[in-house]
């Protein structure tokens, strides 16, 4: 059975996804893709014993893994009405998970993500900490580790072929590519208040460091790459993080 919803992870072996993504007790509205980028054998099973796909032997950041899926699936893929492409760490269970695809829909977001819990989550962008108040708020920003794009904005940023060019930057990179108006008020890109997940700091996770510090070995070659694309594409190498309005709770 193929369910609206997709959730995407390029994991590795500090993570135990399959302790939070899924669970027996509730029916889950997404299917999961694991891209696993591993070398033990035992972690392989496990996801496959829980997942809906597993690749593995896959090579490079998430994105780029995520792009060789892409073009290789691209049908199956068009399937989905909602796709997340999360970092396999993030801490979210499936009622959430069931939540934040549906408050997607019917808000008709073109890209969304949870907002980061206030204890416990690391936040690198302010804005991404959760306003309890709120149901969501629309904003110019969506942090790439925890990204929800509607189809017909995956099908926009993927067919480009330029998420998979960059292991960072991405949450620069992809709201131009849809083409939102950084510095004017929309309403399709929001972060989802009502619906939190924990993004861990590096001493709360399995073997306490970030996996991504083992894929993006030359951090400053990876932001030279990306501002040359946008020199030579004519992007924004970043621009005022804001919110543009809200919908309260009630």
């Amino acid at each position: 059975m193929v369910r609206k919803y997709l959730l995407f992870t390029a994991a590795g072996d500090n993570t135990r996804l399959e302790s939070q993504w899924f669970d027996k007790t509730t029916q889950r509205d997404y299917d999961v893709w694991v891209a696993y980028y591993g070398n033990t054998p035992a972690r392989v099973k496990a996801y496959k014993a829980v997942a809906e796909r597993v690749f593995d032997n896959c090579k490079g950041g998430k994105f780029e893994i995520f792009q060789q899926i892409y073009d290789q699936h691209k049908a199956l893929l068009g399937a989905y009405e909602y796709v997340a492409v999360f970092d396999d760490d993030l801490l979210i269970r499936p009622p959430a998970l069931n939540r934040l695809f549906g408050l997607c829909a019917q808000y008709k977001l073109k890209l969304a993500q949870p907002a980061f819990a206030a204890r416990g989550s690391k936040i690198s962008w302010p804005i991404t900490r959760v306003q309890p108040k709120c149901l969501l708020r629309y904003v110019n920003f969506v942090e790439y580790n925890a990204m929800v794009f509607s189809r017909d904005s995956l099908r926009t940023v993927m067919d480009t072929g330029l998420p998979g060019k960059l292991q960072l930057k991405l949450d620069w990179l992809i709201p131009q590519l849809l083409k939102v108006p950084v510095h004017q008020p929309n309403t399709n890109v929001a972060i989802m208040d009502a619906v939190t997940c924990v993004n861990p700091y590096n001493g709360h996770k399995p073997q306490q460091r970030r996996e991504i510090n083992t894929l993006v070995v030359n951090r400053p070659a990876e932001r030279a790459k990306w501002t040359q694309m946008a020199k030579q594409r004519g992007f924004k190498q970043k621009w005022p993080i804001r919110s543009f309005g809200r919908i309260l709770k009630r």
